[in-house]
């Protein structure tokens, strides 16, 4: 077996040579460049994440990250508690905060609110007091019973 020779110099034993030449400025103004681009991109779509011109699954992004942030209902969420999930979203008023980012998109009210309460029960199973799932999964105004 042979013994490895160490060397006292900066020359290195391997069998990638290394090269002794500086980085070029060229090198050095695209990858600055390059950042620069990256990091603004990041920061636009951060600030248009957080301002809710994004939506989650139909749910405005500042309502989601409520959501997650509330420790009770993201717990619920994920333990498939819908029972508490659905009381916590009543506390947060979710419907409400819901209505006021979609209501430039829809202007009747009645779709508004069957549109948002959709929304939530495709993603939820929350299903509001006024509405009933028909056979489609899909939710209907509950039938107003005449009084007699």
């Amino acid at each position: 077996m042979r013994i490895p020779i160490f060397q006292a110099s900066r020359r290195r034993n391997s069998r990638y040579p290394v090269r002794k030449r500086p980085l070029r400025l060229s090198s050095v103004l695209k990858a600055t460049i390059s950042s620069l681009f990256l990091a603004g991109l990041g920061w636009i779509w951060l600030s248009l994440l957080s301002d809710g011109h994004f939506a989650i699954g139909g749910i405005p992004a500042p309502v989601a990250i409520a959501l997650l942030e509330n420790e009770t209902a993201r717990k619920a969420y994920f333990d498939g508690d819908n029972q508490t999930l659905h009381a916590q979203m009543q506390q947060m008023d979710i419907e409400a905060k819901m209505k006021i980012y979609l209501r430039s998109q829809i202007e009747d009210e009645t779709k508004l609110d069957q549109h948002v309460n959709q929304i939530l029960y495709d993603r939820t199973g929350y299903i509001s007091s006024a509405y009933q799932v028909n056979s489609q999964g899909i939710l209907v105004l509950k039938k107003l019973e005449a009084k007699n």
